[in-house]
């Protein structure tokens, strides 16, 4: 599933851009992503980047649920926005998707195995010179 945060944070008023933009979340990373322990800090949702413009960073399922209720409220129109845009993509064996990972939100289907499927990611790290 994949959904384009820039559109869905331009369909959402001023005041609510305004709080998902400058107000940090507490998020906790579950270890299994890193094969470490799970990890807390404070991250931005969205940030200024002069390449490419806003640059969303948006995981519903890491995010601490004591936060107040005007951000909460902020995430989930932006969240409601999210899935309204959002559209499935089905790859058969051998193809590729490319997608930028600073603008474009996405998920995967479950793993049928769990942690002990295989499923092949490769990431490609692009960077201005």
């Amino acid at each position: 599933i994949i959904s384009d945060a820039r559109e869905s944070y331009i369909s959402l008023n001023e005041k609510t851009q305004e709080i998902l933009k400058s107000r940090p979340l507490r998020v906790q990373i579950p270890g299994h992503i890193y094969n470490q322990e799970s990890n807390t800090y404070l991250n931005k949702l969205i940030v200024e980047d002069s390449d490419i413009g806003l640059n969303f960073s948006f995981r519903p399922d890491v995010i601490d649920d004591n936060i107040d209720p005007e951000l909460k409220y902020a995430l989930d129109c932006f969240y409601s926005s999210i899935n309204e845009k959002s559209f499935s993509v089905f790859l058969d064996k051998g193809q590729i998707l490319a997608i930028n990972n600073r603008i474009m939100l996405h998920s995967r289907s479950a793993l049928k195995d769990g942690y002990n499927s295989i499923r092949h990611i490769k990431r490609i790290l692009v960077m201005k010179r």
